[in-house]
């Protein structure tokens, strides 16, 4: 067949195109190519949107298209596959994006494009292949596309020592795209590790500036690295800093992550990886962030994103990130932010996608997720030999359809779970079915709900029931499909498989999870019954004496939660000793002692003030627990009023650290203590600060009632040879700490600036 000669495709109008939702139009063809390529050339047609068959969809075949023209006489077509171009290779050269280690014996070359297969696996297209280990014979034996055309596995010899950096490289030149465009010239890359900036946080939406984190992901094998061969670098208008890392580990999981934050400023619940010390917010809404392999600016870098008016950036930068949110890689180039987040599809395929541009690459998260090297691994979307091809399996429920099972008739939910991590949103109403056999289009679950992560003592799955099960037989079942169409109706995995039961395990032909069970008449279910709840305490302290005439509020503590309902000014009650009087409340009110807790503490708000040099005594009757059960009445709790009423805040009396340098970097607990009788319901992160500058150190505030001591718990350890400042808000503060009589802490620290602060 001549190499010259015109030739054109006419597609077979009624066999090709098809009208669609997306588009108005019926799909042109916008340009057709030839390539000459020994015996087989090819010819490239391009159309403006995408195509498929009339009549049941599928890619095109040689029967939809015909050569036309004198040249093409005896040309037949023999195979017809379809290539999305996303928009790129009609004119432009492909480029090389990097070359990475992906594990010990294999490197991954990234590509701007879909390139040719046959010359992206051409032993000519790799050459001067070096690796930084002495008397190493490094070599290349075998070259694999990816199916998406655009990542190239390069496998190595066995005489190979495979490292990354300075002295390992490779040239890559000869290759070229689709329609033939070639590589601009052949270039020398350095081997880098496979890691990619997953998300960045630049700041809380609050006063603590510097919490922010730089999340990094390892898409290939275990990295393992040192300050002097991985670098952080950050870009703040023209100025470029390696920022001097803290490292607690030094390697990056096969597929896992790593974190990155500001050493005091992090408030985040996972541990940081490796951390830097900065009094000031380096990372800003307009930063750039890159990782490298150099301490030099701009050589070697791995993987940068540019933010805002960013100097740098790969192509274009994103939108400035606003203060409490976070920009996250995108696992595909379909991915959305509600895919990524909790619970969405890809919430657990990695993120690996990049087409050299930040503006598509990243999306914006309103809740930041963090995760670190002790995350689960996540694999990548695509790639080679990583895809989720599994059916889920139901791994058991209850009831399970076991032969003479006892089944109660008022069961408050079905319990069910799966072998692997679920996209929640597939488990619901449509795919979890409760009925009786009687009635088999009612759906007895009222709810339905699965949680990936459930909280202690309850299962993954539930189908919540909200009346008795009458005595006959019932059905659960959980629908799956065995053909795995990617429209049918069935729970799914993280990577979209739908449920596939095995028969063995209660699975039908349609690869739906089914058991039944029939309900016991009259039966009942098991109530976990948790310690009964009793008074535990009070404030001001049984015995206690001197207690200023005018407090404000008494305080009641239970061992548990009690019943809200039952907090009134009838079940607890304040008495005069000598009359057995009651004092006159205006209310009672729940609180909590700490996150665990809804409803262990009652506060007593009292309507005026108590008499001078008497005793007064606490009476709780009527108040239950959360399963109705009687709470103990306590003991004689009683306390004994002073000489008249308090007129005077408190003072603090003692504090820790008690020095004013020299504190170790891992004194994390505060103390602060006083003469007085506190509010705790005053002692909180808006009263209780520690302070670098003006920027808010993240922490936990505490109060232990007992010693009187307010306690500060920073989530960091402290940055070396900085300064810091404890705040307690004080006169003139609003809010500030108070005692009782709901006066505020005095500021006698020597200055008048309504805080006591060391």
């Amino acid at each position: 067949m001549s190499k010259k000669f015109f030739v054109f495709l006419m597609a077979l109008l009624g066999g090709v195109f098809l009208w669609s939702n997306a588009y108005a139009a019926a799909p042109q063809i916008t340009n057709a190519k030839y390539k000459a390529a020994g015996n087989s050339p090819k010819v490239a047609v391009f159309f403006d949107q995408g195509v498929q068959r009339v009549g049941g969809g599928g890619d095109l075949t040689p029967a939809d298209f015909t050569l036309g023209g004198a040249s093409s006489t005896g040309a037949t077509i023999n195979n017809v596959w379809a290539v999305d171009l996303n928009g790129k290779g009609d004119n432009g050269a492909p480029s090389v994006l990097g070359v990475f280690q992906f594990d010990s014996n294999f490197l991954g070359v990234m590509f701007s494009e879909e390139v040719d297969a046959q010359t992206a696996t051409s032993s000519g297209s790799y050459a001067n292949f070096l690796t930084a280990a002495g008397g190493d014979a490094p070599g290349l034996q075998d070259r694999l596309l990816a199916p998406e055309l655009s990542f190239a596995a390069l496998q190595t010899t066995a005489s190979t020592t495979l490292g990354w950096g300075v002295g390992n490289s490779i040239d890559i030149g000869s290759i070229r795209d689709l329609v033939d465009n070639p590589i601009a010239a052949t270039s020398t890359y350095t081997i880098l590790p496979a890691i990619k900036i997953s998300e960045v946080k630049a700041e809380a939406a609050s006063a603590n500036t510097q919490d922010e984190f730089i999340e990094l992901y390892n898409f290939g094998g275990t990295v393992t690295f040192s300050t002097s061969t991985l670098f952080l670098h950050l870009r703040n208008g023209a100025v470029d800093t390696a920022v001097p890392l803290n490292l607690s580990k030094n390697q990056i999981p096969s597929m896992g992550y790593y974190l990155i934050g500001n050493q005091t400023g992090y408030s985040g619940g996972l541990s940081l990886d490796a951390s830097y010390s900065s009094s000031t917010d380096i990372l800003t809404a307009n930063s750039g962030v890159y990782i490298s392999a150099s301490s030099t600016p701009n050589a070697l870098v791995i993987d940068l994103l540019g933010m805002g008016s960013s100097a740098i950036k790969e192509t274009a930068t994103t939108t400035a990130l606003a203060a409490g949110k976070s920009y996250e890689r995108k696992a595909q180039p379909i991915s959305a932010t509600s895919t990524m987040a909790v619970g969405g599809s890809e919430e657990f395929k990695g993120n690996f996608y990049d087409s050299n541009n930040n503006s598509q690459d990243f999306l914006l998260r309103n809740t930041p997720q963090p995760q670190n090297s002790m995350s689960p691994s996540e694999f990548p979307f695509g790639q080679p030999g990583q895809n989720d091809t599994g059916a889920p399996q139901v791994m058991g429920s209850f009831p399970g359809g076991m032969p003479g099972e006892m089944v109660a008739n008022n069961l408050s939910y079905v319990g069910f779970n799966f072998n692997e991590p679920m996209q929640e949103n597939t488990v619901s109403l449509s795919t979890v079915k409760l009925y009786a056999n009687s009635a088999p289009a009612t759906n007895l679950c009222s709810s339905v709900s699965y949680s990936n992560f459930p909280t202690p003592g309850n299962p993954p799955g539930k189908c919540v029931v909200s009346s008795s099960l009458a005595a006959e037989t019932h059905t659960l079942k959980i629908f799956g499909d065995s053909t795995n169409a990617t429209s049918s109706t069935a729970v799914r995995d993280v990577a979209g498989n739908a449920l596939n039961q095995s028969g063995a395990n209660n699975g039908d032909a349609s690869g739906n999870y089914v058991i039944t069970f029939t309900p016991s008449s009259g039966g009942s279910t098991y109530t976990f019954m948790a310690p009964p709840v009793f008074v535990m305490g009070s404030l001001p302290f049984p015995g206690a004496v001197n207690i200023p005439t005018n407090i404000q509020k008494v305080y009641v503590k239970f061992s548990s939660d009690v019943a809200t309902s039952t907090l009134n000014t009838t079940n607890i009650r304040l008495i005069k000793v000598s009359d057995s009087s009651v004092v006159s409340l205006s209310s009672v009110t729940p609180s909590a002692s700490e996150s665990r807790f809804t409803s262990d503490i009652a506060i007593m708000n009292l309507s005026g003030a108590l008499a001078a040099n008497t005793q007064y005594r606490i009476s709780v009757t009527g108040v239950t627990d959360t399963q109705s059960r009687p709470v103990d009445a306590p003991p004689m709790f009683t306390f004994t009023t002073g000489v008249g009423a308090d007129t005077s805040g408190p003072l603090v009396t003692g504090k820790l650290p008690s020095i004013a340098s020299g504190v170790p970097v891992n004194a994390i607990d505060i103390h602060v203590m006083t003469d007085d009788k506190l509010d705790p319901s005053t002692i909180a992160s808006t009263t209780v600060k520690i302070l670098q500058g003006s920027n808010e150190i993240p922490g936990t505030v505490d109060f232990d009632p007992f010693t009187g001591e307010i306690m500060f718990f920073a989530n960091n350890v402290f940055q070396a040879n900085t300064s810091y400042t404890v705040s307690v808000n004080a006169t003139t503060t609003n809010p500030c700490v108070k005692n009782l009589s709901n006066i505020c802490l005095q500021d006698n620290d020597g200055t008048a600036d309504g805080a006591y602060k060391f």
